[in-house]
């Protein structure tokens, strides 16, 4: 918990808890809430390149650590505004019953399915991020590159896919139990493909020079 109290206390970016916060989309009408996890790999983008900046990774490893043990504080760091930014949706999500909002013309509401979408979307992030990032713990920018393709389809396919009628049921009120499978599906695939990629991440960056 400490190597989690460093990277929220000095290595986050500033601009990280302003995407978290991000969250609360889910209640504006006719939004792309797909967004909303593109801003959570976006935060860490900008988390890695400030970090990158201010000579993070020697300030880490001067402290009794690891690199297996840097790289595992970086994915606490990423679990933890990613579904921090899941949580703090789910309040917004539920209120627009309440408050009358009508069902999203541009993209997926937010159902069961849209929050397994959503994991899968973060799931893919952490696996192709970090280990390319860690492979010389540098340029961020061209690790961002590469794991931005994937979670763009993830986005595009969940919102293309509202707009289809054989996939209706992901919106659907009478549809909850195959939500349901999304949801538990795009959770087991974010652990998989989170803990595969911390794995990876960690084994480059002890072979790394720096």
């Amino acid at each position: 918990m400490n190597c989690l109290y460093k990277e929220l206390r000095l290595s986050a970016h500033p601009s990280a808890w302003f995407y978290l916060a991000l969250g609360a989309l889910t209640l504006v009408p006719a939004y792309p809430m797909g967004m909303v996890f593109f801003f959570s790999c976006l935060a860490l983008f900008m988390t890695t390149q400030y970090c990158q900046e201010t000579n993070d990774a020697v300030y880490t490893l001067l402290l009794p650590l690891t690199k297996r043990q840097a790289v595992r504080a970086r994915f606490l760091l990423a679990a933890f505004l990613q579904l921090g930014t899941l949580l703090l949706s789910l309040p917004f999500a539920l209120l627009r019953g309440p408050l009358g909002v009508g069902p999203n013309p541009v993209g997926l509401d937010p159902t069961p399915a849209y929050y397994g979408c959503g994991l899968l979307c973060y799931g893919l992030f952490n696996a192709v991020f970090f280990p390319a990032y860690y492979k010389r713990a540098c340029r961020p920018g061209a690790a961002f590159l590469w794991a931005l393709p994937p979670v763009a389809l993830v986005i595009l396919g969940m919102e293309g896919a509202s707009h289809l009628p054989c996939f209706a049921w992901l919106e659907s009120q009478n549809a909850l139990l195959p939500q349901l499978f999304v949801l538990f599906g795009g959770a087991a695939l974010y652990a998989l493909l989170t803990g595969l990629g911390c794995g990876a991440a960690a084994r480059r960056y002890e072979r790394a020079n720096n």
